[in-house]
């Protein structure tokens, strides 16, 4: 595993990182750091960036703030808006809902 994986898998647990979301991704597809950045057309530098980044709150900003994380790194919007939306939000993790 490469840095950005450690990274990633040690922030697991912190659903209010994209972090947790970047994990999720790659535990449902199989897939490694390398095809998640080529996914986002990142690279796996911007991709530990990212794993940092505060998860959008849900609401009426909640799109709005996917571009902007987006845009500020380089990311394809659709790829990071579909990895986010795959994800349960922190409340329906805590709470089974």
């Amino acid at each position: 595993m490469d840095a950005v994986g450690h990274l990633i898998m040690a922030m697991h647990d912190r659903s209010d990182r994209i972090a947790a979301a970047l994990w999720d991704w790659l535990q449902q597809h199989g897939w490694t750091t390398r095809q998640l950045a080529e996914y986002l057309g990142c690279t796996t530098t911007t991709l530990e960036r990212l794993a940092l980044v505060a998860r959008p709150q849900d609401g009426t900003d909640w799109e709005d703030d996917v571009e902007i994380i987006a845009v500020s790194l380089r990311l394809d919007h659709d790829a990071l808006r579909a990895i986010l939306q795959a994800t349960n939000t922190p409340a329906e993790r805590e709470y089974g809902a």
